[in-house]
């Protein structure tokens, strides 16, 4: 025995593979292990290792640690050479298996494909930016797995993580490697960006541009990576979309898409620059940027030609071309002459041939242009066109997605018709239908034979209000029905109806929310919309709705000054106003205050509690650094607590007195904006007392110590001084009615209930998790996102925007049912003193409690759990037992309820 010596024994391995990359072991072995390999393809024999009776075990663990301790088996024997080993390394089939090869280059993706060769037969090869080396299997032998791991570990230089993440049953293999010659080096110096023009030279200037930039593989792109639907000028960050390359460690932190979020800024700069300079109009022209994240080459479409002689269409904006059309037909020839007057009208108009057993009557779908100036004139070219070619009508426009540009046009040709109305009936019985109306309702049979004659055949009836009146809900129904379900229905609804595709296409439900309906079918009430009308006209900005400028601080079309007293203690401070999210209703009330500010009006705010009128004035005045002076009123506040008092002077011996001016003096002369709270809880003497201050030039006389006028010249007010009221609705329980004379003296607007507005509570809920900043419409001007805030972790929770979105229906359907606003009763919480209030507050509660409980790594059932509790918490344990049905009845019409959980 002789331990020194086997330290330094050299064995000699002889590899016998079907497979030449296994020739190359040696560069895994320590240097005392010399290999030689043989590839015998044409023998049948098995996978083992066989090793010499003199080869010291110490050396052959070496060696079988060296090798990933390979689960093959092993023996010893005589019949070679005592300090040999032989290594068998026979075939393994790979036929069974789905193997697909990921790397984040093309270029590797072709290295890996030709070393692993046979190892890897028929692998579907994808491109993924991705941090580590691993491979994830389920049933896959053993051996091969650990033979592929060691040949990644030669071409890598790195150790291969081995995961056995599915069954035994499962044949998936998934190979995931870096290419080491990016490693450690950042993006752009390494992944291509192609550049696609008609114009030669431009795109030479591009990439030439983006190297310059640290683009080091910019290149023209070749002609079969130059396909791309969009019709102008396009950015496809592809890959660059692509966040799986982060440390998952470090996906949820502020930074977490930093790199390449700079690198896709960077591009779309470099892009809008060289545009800038050939004169493009960015309005009309815009650079979309592509959201897909299908890991392919990022690509810039520049047809700079083709814009400059006239030949495409404005696409930006409000104009047509902003809203692709696709018609769908059976008869190409049809759809043509239909697309070529659609072309005249700047649409980019697209064609999809379907059979004709596909299409119903002729219909239409849409989103955002559903408010569109031109939709009228949309309409009316199509039922034009319909009419001279002897086709039936143009069934009523249906909105599947609010929020999309696309627009939907089914074109049957006259060989369907007269269409048989066994073919609706064939569709419509695939669907239910659920609407809130009882069947003693004196309307219900009529709706229902309606509908019934359109082939639907299940019926449902359920209480509750559900996310408003007047509302359509879907999933995957085709437009030709929903168009005709919505003729049905139309008669029975008020104002507009809200109608979306609210559910994905493999989804059979239909609910309908009908307002309340009497014996007698309420008439069709015309309401006008404001912001609708301003729209109208609307103009695109691309400022942020809020952002610094030379001259101050715009909020929207105005502009104010910056007090810049952000140190004084009576300034909001900016912190306490984290959660505060501009949606298109906040931004039109802040426009509205920061007008009067201007303008120099006292702006008088009634709404309903918590519909942020005093936070709204707070908000400004923090980012303007202006004091604010906040009076609470009551009954019991006199005019002493406004003006000032005498008070104990202690400085004087005796009984001394002296003059204390109260806050109203202290606003007029050091120059705060003043808010009355609660105006008409107080009592209207009280009130008369601050006429003076309401006027142009506002003043106020004490008469209470000397005569003492403030506001003449030798008190003057101070340019700053501001004066704001808010109140709730005369209706609220203790308020008192101001008189119309002393009401005229202050500007009034009405704040509407944002807790009404579903959309409102989404986009709040959606800043808060995602970090992502709604777009907004204000006064008809759009204006863009003003940037990402930070991501949680809760955005990484793949059901967390589904969730978002159902609640922000179901608290705004509960807050509809629980208020008496618009003259309504509440249906939940009518017999309870003051009844229910539910609030934003409630949705940043239940937001911080999923925070605090939910994480990405927790199962789906456990995450319903948490979904689940954070609703009984926020919402059931607020409602008394007796009412907490009809609460639920809501959760289930917003699909997370106890009957229809679809998260």
């Amino acid at each position: 025995m002789a331990p020194v010596a086997s330290n330094i024994q050299n064995i000699q391995v002889h590899v016998q593979t079907h497979y030449p990359i296994f020739s190359s072991l040696q560069k895994l072995l320590p240097a005392n292990f010399q290999v030689e390999s043989t590839i015998d393809t044409s023998g049948t024999y098995q996978t083992e290792l066989v090793y010499g009776v003199g080869v010291d075990m110490q050396l052959l663990q070496q060696f079988l640690q060296s090798l990933n301790y390979l689960p093959i088996s092993q023996r010893r024997s005589s019949d070679i050479d005592p300090t040999a080993i032989h290594l068998a390394i026979g075939e393994l089939s790979a036929s069974e298996y789905s193997i697909t090869l990921k790397s984040n280059t093309q270029s590797f993706l072709d290295t890996l494909t030709d070393s692993l060769g046979a190892m890897v037969v028929d692998a579907e090869r994808k491109m993924k930016m991705r941090v580590g080396n691993s491979i994830q299997y389920g049933g896959a032998n053993e051996s091969y797995i650990r033979l592929l791991a060691l040949q990644l570990q030669i071409l890598t230089g790195e150790e291969i993580e081995l995961n056995k993440s599915w069954n035994d049953d499962d044949q998936d293999v998934w190979i995931e490697v870096v290419d080491p010659e990016t490693k450690g080096k950042p993006v752009r110096s390494w992944l291509p960006l192609l550049v696609s023009s008609d114009s030669p030279q431009f795109a030479e200037q591009a990439v030439s541009a983006f190297k310059q930039a640290g683009f080091e593989q910019a290149r023209l792109a070749e002609d079969s990576e130059k396909a791309t639907s969009h019709q102008g000028f396009m950015f496809e960050p592809g890959a660059l979309n692509d966040n799986s390359h982060i440390p998952p460690r470090h996906r949820n932190r502020k930074n977490r898409n930093q790199n390449t979020s700079t690198d896709i800024n960077d591009i779309q700069t470099i892009v809008q620059s060289m545009l800038s300079s050939e004169s493009i109009d960015n309005i009309k022209f815009p650079l979309g940027v592509s959201s897909d994240t299908d890991n392919a080459l990022p690509i810039v479409h520049l047809p700079i030609a083709k814009c400059k002689n006239g030949g495409m269409m404005p696409y930006g904006g409000n104009f047509p071309g902003a809203y692709p059309v696709q018609i769908r037909t059976d008869d190409l020839t049809l759809a043509s002459e239909l697309g070529d007057q659609l072309r005249q009208m700047g649409f980019a108009v697209d064609t999809a041939f379907v059979q004709s057993n596909a299409l119903l009557n002729p219909c239409l779908d849409w989103g955002e242009f559903n408010t569109h100036i031109l939709a009228s004139d949309l309409r009316d070219t199509i039922q034009n066109f319909l009419n001279a070619k002897g086709l039936p009508n143009l069934l009523p426009p249906v909105v599947r997605k609010s929020d999309s540009k696309q627009i939907n046009i089914d074109l049957p040709s006259a060989q369907n018709f007269p269409l048989n109305k066994r073919r609706y009936r064939a569709i419509g019985r695939q669907y239910t239908v659920s609407i809130n109306l009882h069947r003693s309702n004196p309307h219900y049979a009529t709706i229902e034979r309606s509908l019934k004659e359109l082939g639907v055949r299940r019926i449902r009836t359920r209480t509750g209000r559900g996310p408003g009146e007047n509302t359509i809900h879907f999933g995957g129904a085709p437009t030709a029905l929903m168009a005709e379900v919505l003729t049905v229905v139309q008669p029975y609804m008020n104002d507009e109806i809200d109608m979306s595709q609210y559910w994905g296409d493999e989804d059979t439900d239909i609910y309908i929310f009908f307002p309340d309906l009497e014996d007698d079918v309420k008439p069709q009430q015309e309401v006008f919309d404001v912001q609708k009308w301003l729209g109208n006209a609307k103009v695109s900005s691309r400022q942020p709705f809020v952002g610094k400028s030379l001259f101050g601080l715009n909020i929207g079309t105005v502009t104010l000054s910056l007090s810049n007293r952000f140190d004084h203690p009576r300034t909001p401070n900016q912190e306490d106003f984290e959660h505060y999210c501009i949606d298109s209703q906040t931004a039109g009330l802040l426009e509205r205050i920061s007008e009067a500010v201007v303008g120099r009006e006292c702006l008088l705010l009634e709404g309903s509690t918590a519909t942020s009128k005093t936070s709204s004035i707070l908000y400004l005045a923090s980012q303007v650094g202006q004091p604010v002076m906040r009076l609470n009123l009551s009954g019991a506040t006199d005019v002493s607590e406004f003006v000032g008092r005498f008070v104990p002077d202690e400085s004087r011996a005796g009984n001394g007195w002296r003059w204390e001016d109260g806050p109203v003096i202290k606003a007029m002369t050091e120059g705060y904006w003043l808010i009355l709270d609660e105006l008409n809880l107080a009592e209207a003497s009280v009130l008369e007392r601050l006429n003076s201050l309401l006027e142009r030039n506002p003043s106020l006389l004490l008469s209470e110590y000397n005569d003492k006028l403030i506001g003449g010249e030798e008190h003057p007010v101070h340019d700053g001084f501001r004066v704001f009221g808010t109140q709730n609705p005369e209706h609220y329980a203790g308020r008192n009615a101001l008189s119309p004379a002393y009401r005229d003296r202050f500007h009034e607007t009405h704040v509407r209930n944002p807790n009404l507005n579903a959309k409102a509570m989404e986009e709040m809920m959606t800043w808060l998790v995602f970090g992502r900043t709604p777009k907004i419409t204000v006064n008809g001007v759009e204006y863009e996102s003003s940037g990402n805030t930070t991501r949680t972790e809760l955005a990484d929770i793949p059901s967390m925007s589904k969730f978002l979105k159902s609640v922000a229906i179901f608290h705004a359907s509960l807050c509809a049912a629980c208020t008496s606003e618009n003259g309504g009763v509440p249906k939940i919480g009518a017999d309870r003193m003051g009844g229910y209030s539910f609030t934003r507050r409630g949705l940043l509660r239940l937001i911080d409690f999923l925070e605090r409980h939910a994480s990405p790594d927790l199962s789906v059932q456990e995450m319903n759990r948490i979904y689940r509790l954070g609703l009984v918490r926020t919402y059931l344990e607020r409602v008394d037992v007796h009412e907490q049905h009809q609460v639920v009845n809501l959760m289930n019409a917003a699909g997370i309820g106890p009957e229809t959980w679809v998260i």
